[in-house]
């Protein structure tokens, strides 16, 4: 019997945590252990429909058992129990603490789930004053997902400041990677500042952080700025200045600054290469196209799926349509799923 491709499983997996259908995910789970996928997002994925079917035991015993953790991982985790009344405290200050001990960068949603659980009735109050404070939009706004995360981490980011729980590296990068609209990059200057204040530029995670804020919200200056202060830089401060560069049209920009960090000896990121990729992209630069093409394969990024999808869009716009083939025939492969970060 053939069984599933992980594309499959991953999409049942969404329809039944949206249904909250339980067993049907208990009968995929056992599909998924005969077919020996390893794939993290088709773990996190059972995580999360354990989690929001409040079975805790389930989830952790799925999360525990996850080798390449990511941060998805954690916020499942994290989330469940922090949505499972005056029991679940403990477990959330212990997975937070692990994560933390693992290297795993948090984010904004693992700042607010955290909180969530520690802070019972400060919630709405955080939600409402961040919202009349900072003007957000209505829900008719395309943006609105963003801003309403942003509000949310703003408003927490200042309670906690009150309550002197918010002067650690993990509070500033959580809330700095909610600022990704244009929009808010005053807010984000402000941040910095108090992160200056507080001696935090120093630590590399608050760096990193400084410079995909400004970069996701398009101001590349300032993103330029810190990054060429940074005293130690890391793939993911490349990545961050190289996608800006990207994203913004900026493309020759982001393709010297990959050519530089090649010559510094940093060793790219799979996001990294999205980025150089989509610079090529831009620019119809096919021949660099291939240059960047021969050197993820020497360092073996080919499983990478948005790698390959990067690749297969840039040689479609670069019209060369048999190399574009080639990787859209490699994109559907069973496995490739699994390529997700």
């Amino acid at each position: 019997m053939t069984l599933p491709s992980n594309r499959s499983f991953f999409t049942a997996l969404l329809q039944y945590t949206h249904n909250r259908s339980l067993q049907k995910g208990k009968a995929l789970h056992a599909q998924i252990i005969k077919s020996s996928s390893s794939c993290v997002y088709i773990a996190n994925s059972l995580v999360n429909l354990y989690a929001k079917c409040q079975r805790l035991r389930e989830a952790k015993f799925v999360f525990e058992r996850i080798q390449n953790k990511d941060v998805v991982s954690w916020n499942c985790i994290i989330n469940g129990y922090s949505q499972h009344g005056p029991s679940g405290s403990s477990h959330v200050m212990e997975l937070f603490q692990r994560m933390r001990a693992e290297n795993t960068a948090p984010n904004a949603h693992t700042l607010l789930a955290f909180h969530r659980r520690l802070h019972l009735g400060g919630r709405s109050r955080w939600q409402t004053s961040s919202r009349e404070e900072f003007g957000f939009l209505g829900d008719d706004d395309s943006g609105y997902a963003s801003q309403k995360l942003a509000a949310e981490a703003l408003g927490l980011f200042r309670l906690m400041r009150r309550e002197e729980e918010g002067e650690n590296e993990f509070v500033f990068t959580s809330v700095l990677s909610a600022l990704t609209l244009p929009e808010l990059v005053n807010n984000g200057k402000q941040i910095h500042c108090i992160a200056v204040k507080n001696g935090l530029l120093s630590i590399v995670s608050v760096g990193n952080a400084l410079v995909t804020m400004y970069a996701k919200c398009g101001s590349l200056d300032d993103a330029l700025q810190t990054f060429e202060t940074s005293s130690d830089k890391n793939s993911i401060t490349w990545s961050a200045m190289i996608t800006g560069y990207a994203q913004s049209g900026d493309s020759d920009k982001a393709l010297k600054l990959f050519s530089s960090m090649h010559l510094s000896g940093i060793r790219p990121s799979e996001f990294t290469f999205v980025g150089v990729i989509n610079a090529c992209s831009d620019l119809g630069a096919a021949w660099e196209g291939k240059q960047v093409h021969d050197y993820l394969l020497k360092l073996g990024f080919e499983s990478q799926i948005y790698v390959m999808t990067a690749l297969v869009d840039m040689y479609a716009k670069c019209s060369s349509i048999v190399d574009a083939r080639k990787g859209f025939d490699y994109l559907q492969e069973p496995d490739m799923f699994c390529g997700l970060p």
